[in-house]
């Protein structure tokens, strides 16, 4: 039983006070002189049945020694130290602590303490699985960054990628990533995240980057118990070697927790998956960069990542994924154009190579050959793209990125049969995958004359600054008779590419769409351009 409130507590103090006491004294214990201090006044507080009293501002200046005027809008230092002292007491707990008759929590949500009996570790077991589900279902949230973010903003967010990556290359683990979690609060719900998605852990934690060394603190939370049953800390040097190497020791770590005949197999093929590692950390947070821009697919970023990108291939030739990024940033030059203007001569060509290249130096990363899949649909057609993405899928099955990807071309051929229930997978393993997409789903829903549903795909599609979402929007809502939305999502279009109705039907053929489907999709952008005569040229399929 768990008591939170002072008033009610059922425990003798005293005993609270022992608890209290044994928590300090160990050295297992990991936690600064002050947070010590701080969970000694909550605790005390409590006790003393002043639990309404423990807030931000009264633990700022009693534990803290701000002033008086302390702002916690402003100043986060109270929420941010308390999120150090819950998983030093979950780490505490795991370690020496497991015996203890009583444990002391800080239970999210406010800084009130609790004090608990431990059951019984049969009563703690967890319910079994639902029929049907297989294999282990773990939701990894977004790594918190709790240092100042100046130098090194993307390292909580390429080390919580880097983890995801390392779990997904396991089919027996099905993965949900940290776009997923997010839906579930900030703070993840992990009794809603296991009545929903039937997930039975959630990985979480904090990293902390000061000066020239980082620490990360990791917990693994058995959502049917609410027990954290695995925690680690790691403090390295501020190097990019140790920033890679402390990506795979993590993945490692959970991995032998999670599927103890994996991780032996996972050492093995380390190199092949990801190549050299990076000699600078500039390289590594260059391509960390790409990931965050293939969320939005912002035309503004294409250049400054290129340029970055180039940059990193100069210091580090042998660095795998950022060949692999750059591949990707050349495929988009053309897909979505730049705001910068052309960027090479020959951007396709130009991808294909440096595709190429990251699969010599990482033969089975599923990286290298996503980006090898796209330059070659451009390059070589549907066909030689298709089979690199299969490759892909086959190196890393539950990679929901290359899975929604691949059921999006299968959709542009108009081959449902492939499309959907890739599409379908990729949305279950992936539910907040990058808005763009779900261009498959709508293309589905508007072929089958569903447009209501057709309109309510493509307004997940936006807003993003490529006009194929608005695009989307506007044939859609023409289709469903919904005039004025076709309007302005038409205007929107025009916005980003003034002259595109002059060459509608040479953009979606060059895109290699089913020559049908461009027939269709051409139709609803008629209709939306209804009334602006004279701006659409749409020719006939044969002629293009």
């Amino acid at each position: 039983m768990v008591d939170t409130g002072p008033q009610d507590q059922h425990l003798d103090p005293a005993v609270v006070r022992s608890a209290l006491e044994r928590v300090l004294a160990s050295p297992e214990f990991n936690a600064s002189p002050r947070n010590r201090a701080f969970l000694a006044y909550i605790v005390d507080e409590a006790l003393a049945g002043r639990g309404e009293l423990i807030k931000a501002y009264s633990i700022a200046i009693s534990v803290f020694n701000r002033d008086p005027d302390f702002d916690p809008q402003l100043d986060s230092i109270v929420r941010i130290e308390a999120g150090r002292l819950r998983r030093a007491l979950d780490l505490y707990y795991l370690t020496a602590g497991r015996d203890d008759p009583i444990r002391i929590s800080v239970p999210r949500g406010g800084y009130v303490p609790a004090f608990e009996r431990p059951a019984p570790e049969a009563a703690l077991a967890p319910e079994p699985r639902p029929q049907g589900t297989r294999g282990m279902r773990i939701a990894v949230a977004a790594f918190s960054q709790e240092s100042d973010a100046a130098r090194y903003p993307d390292f909580a967010r390429g080390l919580t990628r880097a983890i995801v990556v390392a779990l997904t290359r396991f089919t027996e683990i099905f993965v949900y990533g940290p776009e997923t979690s997010a839906r579930f609060g900030s703070d993840v719900d992990i009794q809603r995240l296991r009545d929903e998605l039937d997930v039975q852990y959630v990985l979480n934690g904090g990293a902390c980057v000061l000066g020239d060394h980082f620490a990360v603190d990791v917990l693994l939370i058995e959502t049917g118990s609410g027990r954290t049953v695995w925690a680690d800390t790691f403090d390295r040097p501020l190097n990019p070697t140790e920033v890679v190497r402390l990506r795979n020791d993590t993945a490692n770590r959970l991995v032998s927790t999670l599927a103890q005949p994996y991780s032996a197999l996972f050492d093995k093929r380390s190199s092949d998956v990801e190549g050299s590692l990076p000699a600078s950390f500039k390289s590594y947070d260059a391509v960390m960069r790409f990931y965050q821009y293939a969320r939005t697919f912002d035309r503004k970023l294409l250049e400054p990542l290129r340029q970055a990108l180039e940059e990193v291939l100069v210091r580090d030739p042998d660095y795998a994924e950022a060949h692999a990024c750059l591949a990707r940033v050349y495929v988009d030059t053309v897909r979505f154009g730049s705001t910068a203007g052309p960027l090479v001569a020959a951007p396709l060509e130009r991808a294909v190579a440096l595709a190429r290249r990251a699969v010599d130096l990482a033969p089975r990363s599923s990286a290298a050959r996503f980006a090898l899949g796209l330059a070659l649909w451009f390059v070589e057609g549907p066909a030689r793209g298709i089979a690199e993405l299969e490759e892909g899928l086959k190196l890393n099955p539950n990679d929901a990125n290359i899975m929604a990807e691949l059921g999006q071309r299968y959709a542009m051929r108009m081959d449902w049969e492939r499309a959907l229930p890739m599409l379908a997978a990729a949305d279950e393993r992936n539910p907040g995958q990058p808005s763009l997409l779900r261009f498959g789903q709508f293309l589905h829903a508007y072929v089958e004359g569903r447009y209501e549903d057709a309109l309510a795909l493509a307004r997940k599609m936006g807003p993003l600054q490529v006009l194929h979402a608005p695009g989307a929007v506007a044939i859609a809502a023409a289709k469903a008779g919904r005039k004025a939305e076709a309007r302005a999502a038409l205007a929107e279009v025009l916005r980003m590419e003034p002259e595109y109705l002059l060459h509608a039907r040479e953009d979606l053929m060059k895109r290699n769409l089913h020559p049908d489907l461009v027939d269709l999709l051409l139709d609803g952008l008629r209709e939306a351009a209804a009334d602006l005569p004279g701006t659409f040229q749409g020719r006939p399929a044969t002629s293009a």
